[in-house]
Formats: structure tokens, C-alpha cells, sequence
């Protein structure tokens, strides 16, 4: 067996690096070789490809996102060790959180086929959304060169709420038009998870090569401090209006120019062409357990 642990320097704390050494020194002990490698300077054609190695990825979804090429192209399993703000696709994926447990489980995971999603040659693995979070993470990106830290948002989160407004949107899927010149807020997301345990598609399922969505109109300041309480435990908040969507071809436009982010991460403006990647990615589980949904 041998295993690549991949990881970014600057995911969550920082301590990306720290991390994927530990686990390599745990792997060593087992008598598994394994390495530790930026994950902006491996090269996936630098190893041969056999039904015993593993790629690990140490970071938060945006670093797992950077590998869904990488992974396609090489046909090897990958195995996610969470190290990032939010890391939601260790909620669908849970691993054991100590070096020394996850490197013993190796080995003894389940592996599942997920289908990413994709904006041209960019892939997602959890979510794609225009409107207020696209903004915040907007603000946040700025001048961005070292680990921000879930304090790091409060400053963009004011921001946005001081000179944010709904975007008018159009949402068409596979060619018929669901949303038109509407304001509000789209997302189109892979996994039921988003950040800070809320769930805004809980049917999202990306074992499945379906893409599903939600618009949720005129979503204003008001509606997203108290999506902020609730996501804090204050208050809870369960928006009832919204329409959902399904399909294998999502096109989203705006009135003007809106912010887009994926997985957590500015990606650009709109319009954005939404599709599913083929062929798929194998993810390997280390642990049975299910990380409770909070259905908001």
C-alpha cells in the first residue's frame, strides 16, 4: 500500500502541513509507505496507478475541490481528513479525527462513488450558490494569503449585510425555465450539508448523478440575520417559501453581475453553467457514523 498525503497550507488554522506529517509518521509505523506533498505541487502522473494506493487530502472542501481533476484523470480512491473552516464533505464522509486512528482505518473503509459537480473545467463537491454567501465569501477573498479562521468571516458578514441587495435571477434546467427575473438566492448543491449545520437542499445526494437545487426568493438583510441566529442556535428559522429543482443541466443568470461561490470559495460571476462530472470520483468512508442533518 502506498498513500499520498496532499495538503494546504493555508486551510482553516494553518496547520495543514503539521497535520498530513503526523499522519505520515502514523502510516511509516504501520509499514505503509506514504509521503507528504503540497497539494498545489503533486503531479498525479508522478505515480503509477495500482489497486493499492490512496490519495488523502488534508484541508477544507476547496482543497479537496482543486484535487476533483486530478482524481478523474488518475482513477484513484481518495480519502478526506478535514482540516479546514468547515470541511463539509467529512460530514457525509467522517473519519476518525486522531493521526494515529485514521491511519489504522485505512485500509478498512468503504469506499462510494460520488458525482462532482462542475462549472466548465472547474469541479465542486459540495455546493455552488449565488447571492448573500457568495457575497460574504466575496469579501473575504480579498487580499486572502494566509489561514482566515471562522473569525475572519465576521468582518465580510457586516460587510455584506451593510451594502448587500438580492441579485434578479433566472434559473433554467435542462433547457426549461424554472426562475425568471426573480431576486433571491440560488444554490445548487451536491451534499445535503452547508456550513454551520444548516441543510438549505436536504435532498442533495451526490452518490447519486442527479444535480439538485433551491431558489429561495427575496432573501433580505432580515432574512439573513435570522438565518445567522439559527445557525448559532439563537433562534430557529425554517424559510417555507422556495422552489426546488432537478436535473443534469443548471444555467443561472443575473440582471446585471452576481457574485458566485463554490464550495466555500469566491469562484466569479454569474452566468454560471452547472453540470455533472463524468466520469466519477471513488471517496473512501473511515467510519460508519452519520452526522446528524439540521433541517432549517
Amino acid at each position: 500500500m502506498r498513500i499520498v498525503c496532499l495538503y494546504n497550507p493555508i486551510s482553516g488554522a494553518g496547520n495543514g502541513q503539521q497535520i498530513a506529517e503526523r499522519l505520515v509518521a502514523e502510516f511509516l509505523k504501520l509499514g505503509i509507505a506514504a509521503t507528504a506533498v503540497n497539494s498545489r505541487q503533486f503531479v498525479y502522473e508522478s505515480i503509477t496507478q495500482s489497486s493499492d494506493e490512496y490519495v488523502v487530502v488534508v484541508g477544507g472542501d476547496g482543497t479537496l475541490r482543486d484535487q476533483i481533476e486530478g482524481l478523474i484523470r488518475s482513477a484513484l480512491p481518495v480519502i478526506f481528513y478535514p482540516a479546514g473552516n468547515e470541511s463539509l464533505f467529512a460530514k457525509a464522509f467522517p473519519c476518525p479525527r486522531s493521526p494515529e486512528s485514521f491511519a489504522r482505518a485505512v485500509g478498512r473503509g468503504t469506499a462510494r462513488t460520488i458525482f462532482p459537480g462542475r462549472v466548465g473545467n472547474s469541479f465542486f463537491t459540495t455546493m455552488i450558490s449565488v447571492g448573500f454567501d457568495a457575497e460574504v465569501v466575496r469579501y473575504a477573498s480579498e487580499g486572502r494569503s494566509k489561514p482566515l479562521g471562522n473569525r475572519g468571516y465576521l468582518s465580510p458578514i457586516l460587510r455584506a449585510l451593510r451594502n448587500y441587495r438580492s441579485p434578479e435571477l433566472s434559473i433554467q434546467v435542462d433547457g426549461r425555465d424554472v426562475v425568471t427575473r426573480t431576486r433571491g438566492w440560488a444554490i445548487v448543491a451536491r451534499s445535503p450539508f452547508y456550513a454551520a449545520g444548516l441543510t438549505p437542499v436536504p435532498e442533495a445526494d451526490f452518490t447519486k448523478p442527479e444535480l439538485v437545487g433551491r431558489f429561495y426568493p427575496y432573501c433580505s438583510q432580515f432574512f439573513w440575520l435570522r438565518w445567522a441566529f439559527a445557525a448559532i442556535g439563537i433562534k430557529q428559522f425554517v424559510p417555507n417559501t422556495f422552489i426546488t429543482f432537478r436535473g443534469s443541466d443548471v444555467a443561472i443568470s443575473a440582471s446585471g453581475v452576481a457574485p458566485v461561490q463554490m464550495d466555500g470559495d469566491y469562484f466569479g460571476t454569474t452566468p454560471v453553467q452547472i453540470k455533472l462530472s463524468a466520469p466519477p470520483v471513488n471517496a473512501i468512508s473511515l467510519s460508519p457514523e452519520q452526522t446528524e442533518l439540521k433541517i432549517v
